[in-house]
């Protein structure tokens, strides 16, 4: 199959690689559809390895995807082949103190789909535990879904901010978390939400 591989420091190429042999329990094959390309994946490439082991190199880079579930391996019953999911970035243990709490980005042994985990979206197919996969609804399309993780980070930092109309509000760096976090403050029942770009710095770093 076709992927897209992180050979090294401004090394990316179109490889041809074996598919995935197995699919393990709790596992599901996945078809990506939509990905998207990450900050992340632009400072690995650009100034990496950087959360990628040296060691683990070539890997399938893409964590923002869409797909089609190919195949459900032994004990996943909430998903068959044909359903069609969007693919979470975060593989963690379940079992940890802070996944017991329901804090799994801070899981001890997290890994990350495309940066640290063996398959990635950027690919023909990849597998993935069961767990990071969230069905979709018929509205809502393979292009929509690739952006739901940066999109439910967006969402959870204005909710958990506290932000009422009226509030200012000081929104850091211009990309697109920045973008839909101001477009999402907006929705909150900020009628009057100006945006004003800053036109110089003060002060050092």
């Amino acid at each position: 199959m076709l992927a897209v591989r992180l050979h090294g420091n401004r090394d990316l190429r179109v490889d041809e690689m074996p598919e995935p042999d197995s699919v393990g329990q709790g596992q599901v094959r996945v078809l990506p559809q939509w990905c998207g390309i990450c900050g992340t994946d632009l400072h690995e490439y650009a100034h990496g390895p950087l959360y990628t082991p040296a060691d683990q190199l070539p890997q399938v880079i893409g964590h923002e995807f869409s797909a089609v579930i190919a195949e459900a391996g032994a004990g996943v019953r909430d998903f068959r082949p044909g359903d069609r999911v969007a693919v979470l970035p975060h593989v963690f243990c379940g079992t940890c103190y802070y996944c017991l709490r329901g804090r799994q980005g801070l899981c001890s042994s997290l890994r990350l789909t495309g940066v640290t985990w063996p398959w990635g979206g950027l690919a023909e197919q990849a597998v993935v535990p069961a767990s990071q996969v969230v069905r979709l609804p018929d509205e809502v399309s393979f292009e929509q879904a690739a952006v739901l993780e940066p999109l439910a980070t967006v969402v959870h930092g204005v909710e958990r901010s506290g932000l009422r109309p009226g509030d200012s509000v000081l929104i850091t760096g211009g990309g697109p978390i920045a973008a839909r976090t101001a477009r999402r403050g907006r929705r909150r029942g900020q009628p009057d939400f100006r945006l004003r770009a800053a036109t110089r710095t003060t002060g050092s770093c």
